[in-house]
């Protein structure tokens, strides 16, 4: 679901070295995965959720993860499956993540991002053209207040797949 700079990857794309034609799998680069990808932890494989296995990403349907923001800490809610994200119980794990003694020394920003499934969201890196068909949306991050959230309110897309290369087939 993340971007992924180091592979010129967008926010909600297929990454290009799955081996599995779903959007979860082994990875085919795994020995040798950018660094990003090998120190990449969402709040889930931080232990910031707890032990339960319907908190991880695709079984509750959002993925949790901080983001700095000049200098602080944000905490945004990236859906892995449409309509997940304004549930009660996804409510209820971002309570949970902000309430955690885990989480008080952070200097966190007031405002949670809620990001649906789909959403275009801009990134701060060359896309591989190469790999992706895909166009940049403005750069900025549209959002609108959703109580003491912000909602995303830019453009949404399905999810990006990567272009089959001749010696995929």
């Amino acid at each position: 679901m993340v971007g992924v700079d180091a592979l010129g990857k967008p926010y909600y794309a297929r990454c290009p070295h799955l081996h599995s034609e779903r959007t979860t799998g082994g990875c085919g680069i795994y020995e040798t995965r950018p660094l990003q990808c090998a120190k990449y932890r969402c709040a889930w494989h931080l232990g910031l959720l707890g032990p339960r296995m319907d908190r991880r990403p695709l079984e509750c349907g959002v993925l949790f993860q901080f983001e700095q923001d000049h200098g602080r800490w944000r905490l945004s809610a990236y859906e892995t499956r449409p309509g997940a994200l304004l549930t009660d119980k996804t409510q209820f794990l971002i309570q949970f993540i902000l309430t955690s003694k885990k989480t008080r020394h952070l200097s966190l920003l007031p405002a949670v991002h809620l990001v649906p499934y789909g959403a275009d969201v801009p990134v701060q890196f060359p896309i591989d053209a190469n790999t992706f068909d895909y166009h940049a949306p403005p750069r900025g991050i549209p959002t609108r207040p959703f109580g003491q959230m912000k909602l995303w309110d830019g453009g949404m897309r399905e999810l990006l797949m990567p272009r089959r290369r001749s010696n995929d087939a």
